[in-house]
């Protein structure tokens, strides 16, 4: 999860840019990045350490399915909101840990 602070700068950033993206990179996404690097990704976000987090909830599911398939068809995940729509799905319906005694 990415702190509230630095989405904060991340729009901030995006905010006063001089040469405004379009569409703009979502700040909530630890994976996005700024196109012309005013910012860049929070944390571990190669292909294998975002394969390897364990699922959070239907979003993260919904998502394994899915991006095989837009990236068949050709959507580009960065403008279809894809992560916002699956950050929602898990605050939603998240999977618990089972604790066993």
């Amino acid at each position: 999860m990415i702190p509230t602070g630095v989405i904060q700068v991340r729009q901030d950033i995006c905010k006063d840019c001089p040469t405004p993206c379009n569409p703009r990179p979502d700040p909530a996404d630890k994976c996005s990045k700024c196109a012309i690097n005013r910012w860049g990704t929070w944390g571990q976000c190669t292909p294998e350490a975002v394969a390897a987090a364990p699922m959070r909830g239907l979003g993260d599911l919904v998502a394994k399915f899915a991006e095989p398939i837009g990236k068949i068809i050709g959507l580009d995940k960065s403008k279809c909101g894809c992560a916002k729509r699956q950050d929602a799905m898990n605050r939603l319906l998240p999977f618990t840990q089972r604790q066993d005694s």
